[in-house]
């Protein structure tokens, strides 16, 4: 399994939906996982077992060596980068016996199409390198790997191996640049695609962009898998007898749209006195966000702890997202008995029944539902009971076995 993200390495909602999917694969299902993370020393981790997403022990892969674990803790995440890397990561993949010259062509393809020197495309060219050297050590059935960075390493591992390619999209360049966006990553997002042997969507929305923005993609190689959570591991408290709050969770870029937020919290500030709005994540737009944010208090990065303490003491959450592949923090928002309030074309609204679902379009007509909702406790209070019950429904558990089908029918094929 390939991803740039997996607690604690991680920055958003990409790394907690690996996590949760892979300790789902790991129960009871047979299944042995080799994660790949971008990291200075080639290295990645063995999961058997759910509990050991939980004690990340890194292996090294050594041309000399061969295959040890590494007692060190593996550097990732970070600008690194290695001039010998430079010239030598366009360097074609080995076609064995019976691959076919298209997904070779494409692999080749996808390696030019990894130009420039901003850090994320010198890590990807690394981590590309990084398991054309190495991946092919370890016996393995299939490649799954996650959004665009990966993708170069993908396809050029499964051109090498033989082994079928599953690209899971979480988001597409049109969704976090609201548009087109950067044209080299639009490039490897389609040439991926076409490469791919299956594609799971997060969502029908996602799916149907796939197929529409992207040239020569087949939609009958795309499965639609929508996340789940884990709802266990979210507290639920006692609200009674304090302000009510209205949280924001995400990443502050335009995708997220937390404007649209600060502006929704100025409207219901001025209806009822008390709310506390609170805007936690962090991302480019967030000192120009500061500078507009009259009351509204900011937080930073959270970890995992400090999510589950907001949300336990939050009583709604918007989620005001100008392009919404799927919207993970809904499902745990409802797990802590918060009532979320999404876009009616996100990902996320194709599940849920108790959300709160609106076009926002208009931060006013937005204000107006969230001040209905706080003028009517006992009302809320019900409709948090449900979304607490609901979200049962969500479990990762219930989600992979569509992953493990998709994985089997690949390589049946295979096999053929």
């Amino acid at each position: 399994m390939l991803t740039w993200e997996f607690p604690p390495y991680y920055t958003g909602g990409l790394g907690t939906a690996c996590k949760g999917m892979v300790r789902a694969l790991l129960a009871g299902k047979g299944i042995v996982i080799y994660l790949f993370l971008p990291s200075e020393k080639p290295a990645f981790f063995v999961f058997t077992r759910p509990e050991d997403t939980e004690r990340l022990k890194p292996i090294s892969l050594s041309v000399d060596k061969g295959i040890k674990e590494q007692p060190e803790r593996p550097e990732v995440f970070t600008g690194y980068y290695n001039p010998e890397l430079r010239n030598r990561d366009k360097l074609p993949a080995a076609r064995p016996q019976g691959q076919s010259e298209e997904i070779s062509s494409l692999a080749d393809a996808i390696q030019s199409a990894l130009v420039g020197d901003e850090p994320i495309f010198r890590m990807a060219r690394m981590y590309s390198q990084m398991l054309r050297s190495h991946g092919m050590k370890l016996d393995y059935d299939v490649v799954h790997a996650h959004d665009w960075v990966t993708f170069p390493a993908a396809v050029s591992l499964g051109a090498s191996s033989g082994k079928p390619v599953i690209l899971h999209i979480h988001s597409t360049e049109y969704d976090r640049a609201v548009g087109r966006g950067d044209a080299r990553i639009h490039r490897i997002e389609e040439l991926g695609l076409r490469a791919a042997d299956r594609v799971i969507a997060v969502s029908k929305r996602t799916r149907r962009q796939l197929i529409r923005n992207y040239r020569g993609i087949d939609g009958e190689k795309i499965s639609v898998v929508y996340n789940g959570i884990e709802s266990g591991e979210w507290k639920r408290s006692g609200r009674a007898d304090r302000n009510p709050v209205v949280v924001f969770l995400g990443r502050l870029e335009r995708q997220k749209a937390p404007d649209y937020f600060i502006e929704t919290a100025r409207l219901v500030g001025k209806e009822i006195a008390g709310v506390k709005f609170v805007v936690a994540g962090q991302g480019s737009e967030e000192g120009r966000l500061r500078q507009v944010s009259g009351g509204v208090s900011f937080t930073g990065f959270l970890n995992r702890e400090r999510v589950r303490e907001l949300l336990a003491r939050s009583d709604i959450l918007l989620l005001p997202s100008r392009r919404e592949p799927f919207g993970l923090v809904a499902l745990e928002a409802m797990a802590a008995g918060v009532v979320p309030v999404v876009p009616a074309n996100s990902g996320v609204a194709e599940i849920l029944r108790n959300a709160i679902k609106t076009e926002m379009k208009n931060p006013g007509e937005t204000a107006r539902i969230i001040i209905g909702l706080l003028k009517e406790p006992d009302k809320l209070a019900e409709l948090r009971g449900k979304c607490i019950e609901e979200a049962g429904e969500h479990e990762w558990s219930r989600r992979v076995g569509k992953i493990v089908r998709v994985y089997r029918e690949e390589i049946d094929r295979m096999r053929r």
